[in-house]
């Protein structure tokens, strides 16, 4: 599920978007029951973009980024996460690198 927002004040450009998943993963067929597991995971999104021309006609970003869970490890973080991005255009280019943690 996803909800979006768009909103023009004079030249500055807001979009916003808000999105959830639910999936759910069970193992099958395994040989012991050690190895069987079953995990519910749920997400949720927020990404805001504003934006105000400064002359560059258009720019694209792709990127990946991971996640682990680091629970077990008995830290106070939970998850930490590392991505990158590339950034192109007519008239542009450049990257960036994301980190996230959780507690």
């Amino acid at each position: 599920m996803a909800l979006f927002y768009s909103r023009q004040f004079g030249k500055l450009a807001i979009d916003a978007h808000l999105a959830g998943t639910v999936g759910h993963i069970k193992s099958y067929d395994t040989t012991h029951e050690l190895q069987e597991f079953s995990e519910t995971i749920s997400t949720a999104s927020i990404k805001i973009d504003c934006t105000y021309p400064l002359g560059i006609s258009s720019i694209y970003e792709t990127g990946l980024s991971l996640q682990a869970d680091i629970t077990r490890h008995g830290l106070p973080i939970k998850k930490v996460g590392l991505g990158a991005m590339i950034l192109w255009g007519e008239d542009a280019i450049g990257w960036a690198l994301r980190t996230s943690y959780r507690f």
